[in-house]
């Protein structure tokens, strides 16, 4: 029970430490896409539904969105998903970016042929990773296998 209270000020702590590392620059993770990531778009169905969680400034996103696909996307940062939203409206793309706590985050099963984790679970303890990996799992379609 002491675990559960204290969930959402640890949420709040690593929030609060995003925020700053976004506020300080002008872009966090630059704007090409992750060039192995960018290698899965031929193995995907045309207007296929992807999912990038710790969506950032949407580097991943906003390249899979030009290329046709329905991307959704998370982060624990306001500033991040505000950047992310500010530039899909700019290049006229469609990302639905929500400011979101993966661990908190219920995703639907079943739905994405692509489950982007590009830098995010590095930043977790191993107990978070294995619940973060198996709601993933869950929410590709199954004959998808797209993590990275």
């Amino acid at each position: 029970m002491i675990e559960d209270e204290s969930k959402p000020e640890v949420t709040k702590m690593k929030q609060n430490i995003w925020e700053k590392e976004y506020r300080n620059v002008d872009s966090l993770w630059g704007f090409k896409p992750n060039g192995i990531l960018s290698q899965y778009v031929e193995m995907l169905p045309e207007n296929g539904e992807v999912l990038d969680v710790g969506i950032g400034e949407g580097r991943n996103a906003l390249f899979f969105a030009a290329q046709g696909f329905v991307v959704e996307g998370i982060d624990i940062s306001e500033t991040a998903v505000e950047r992310c939203l500010q530039l899909s409206k700019e290049h006229n793309l469609n990302v639905d970016a929500k400011i979101q706590d993966i661990t908190s985050f219920e995703i639907e099963p079943n739905k994405y042929f692509l489950i982007i984790l590009s830098n995010v679970l590095n930043f977790f303890p191993d107990n978070e990773i294995k619940n973060i990996i198996d709601k993933v799992k869950n929410g590709l379609q199954k004959k998808w296998v797209g993590i990275y």
